[in-house]
C-alpha cells in the first residue's frame, strides 16, 4: 500500500489497544516490518502510539465538570438559550 495513505490512515485511528480497527493497524504494522519497510512500520507505530495516548490522556481528565449549587445541589452546566445540558 502507498507510504502517504498508510500514514493518512494511522492518523486518522483513535481509541483503546482492544478495538477491532487498532489491532488491524498492528497487524499491518507486523507486516510492513515482515516485508522489510522497517522505517516505515516504525512511524505508523509512533502515529498509532501517539493517538492512543491522546484518547487515554482524555478519558483521565472529565470533560464535565460539576458545579455547586448554594444549597449543596450539584448541577451539570446547562446551555443558555435551550437550557440544555
Amino acid at each position: 500500500m502507498n507510504q502517504t495513505l498508510l500514514t493518512r490512515l494511522f492518523k486518522s485511528i483513535e481509541g483503546n489497544k482492544e478495538e477491532p480497527l487498532v489491532r488491524i493497524a498492528y497487524t499491518i504494522i507486523q507486516e510492513e516490518r515482515r516485508k522489510g519497510h522497517t522505517k516505515l512500520a516504525d512511524r505508523l507505530d509512533t502515529i498509532l502510539e501517539g493517538n492512543l495516548a491522546k484518547v487515554f490522556e482524555s478519558q483521565k481528565n472529565p470533560t464535565l465538570k460539576i458545579t455547586k449549587d448554594r444549597d449543596d445541589v450539584f448541577l451539570i452546566p446547562a446551555d443558555r438559550r435551550y437550557k440544555l445540558p
